[in-house]
């Protein structure tokens, strides 16, 4: 009996340390980070599942992240939106209040360095992590704001289902979503069939813009990235989706956090309502305003004569009253 009494009690100990241990080990990654990915600024926020030794975040407002927790290695794949096949995979090392560590593209071995300390370690909301729920995204929200997803369809140079969405007073995009419907990366971006090399429409290998910045990218030419609008979200519970929307090549965000909407209706919009197309009519409106502004700048740069006004004598007409003062303000005189 005292034998079998001190392995229960052995047991009982070693699942609460096992218990104990696995929820140090990962809850260290959980709180607000300062983040170098893409160094535009702004935070990481990470949340944490110590029960399954899972994480999710969002960086910067400008991607989100998630993945497995494993010791003090944090790795996972991450997601943007905006550009050429926008998301890969990253690897991250904890070292006390610090981590650092790589991330790539899904289809390049090329690595960039990641790295950043921790400011909070309080559970950010899940409105900051943008930590998906169970239920996809598809519906209507707030009455006049719309998603619809088609997985059966792959979104331009991705291997993941379409998704599209319209929102009131920011207009239409569309894009994919990597976790059938529960997580979107929705823009206006759209993939020339050509272009300056592999890749070249990324902004490692572009000259456009990326991250805040006033006045840029105006006038992108044909081999530069041509993105209006940038919407990266998810439905972060039955009823709510949160999402970071930018103008341009994440040039400029509206407001400071992510933006909520409730969802009023889980029927799935008529795919007219929805921001199918978004990408190619923005390319259209993109070509027709580059192509207006060459045509202007080539009668700017046009050396037209001088017009000149000279006063002269009506002839058969109703002159009876003209005097020549009545048009002096409209006379230049001068020489061809």
């Amino acid at each position: 009996f005292f034998f079998s009494m001190r392995a229960c009690c052995f047991v009982v100990l070693f699942l609460f340390t096992a218990f104990v241990f696995a929820q140090t080990n990962s809850a260290p990654w959980e709180g607000t980070w300062s983040t170098n990915k893409r160094n535009v600024g702004g935070s990481l926020y990470i949340c944490v599942d110590t029960k399954n030794d899972v994480a999710h975040g969002a960086y910067s407002g400008v991607g989100l992240m998630s993945g497995s927790i494993r010791g003090n290695v944090f790795r996972g794949t991450w997601y943007e939106a905006g550009y050429d096949a926008p998301y890969g995979t990253f690897r991250l090392v904890l070292s006390g209040s610090s981590f650092s560590g790589t991330w790539k593209y899904s289809d390049s071995d090329d690595t960039f360095s990641w790295s950043g300390s921790r400011s909070s370690s309080v559970r950010p909301g899940d409105d900051q992590c943008l930590v998906p729920s169970n239920s996809i995204a598809s519906g209507t929200y707030e009455h006049t704001e719309q998603i619809c997803l088609n997985p059966r369809v792959t979104y331009q140079n991705t291997h993941f289902g379409s998704a599209a969405a319209s929102f009131d007073g920011f207009g239409n995009v569309e894009g994919f979503s990597p976790d059938n419907g529960r997580t979107l990366l929705l823009s206006d971006f759209y993939l020339p069939l050509s272009g300056n090399g592999a890749y070249s429409f990324r902004p490692e290998n572009n000259t456009a813009v990326f991250g805040p910045c006033s006045g840029c990218n105006q006038d992108a030419g044909d081999d530069e990235i041509q993105t209006g609008k940038i919407v990266v979200g998810v439905l972060i519970d039955d009823a709510t989706f949160c999402g970071f929307f930018w103008e341009g090549l994440y040039n400029y965000q509206y407001g400071d956090s992510s933006v909520c909407f409730e969802r009023t209706s889980t029927k799935a919009p008529e795919s007219s309502v929805c921001g199918w197309g978004a990408a190619a009519n923005a390319l259209q409106y993109g070509h027709t305003v580059e192509i207006l502004n060459e045509i202007q700048d080539a009668f700017n740069a046009l050396d037209m004569p001088p017009v000149y006004v000279e006063e002269g004598e009506f002839v058969d007409d109703d002159d009876e009253y003209y005097d020549p003062a009545d048009f002096s303000s409209f006379i230049v005189k001068g020489s061809y």
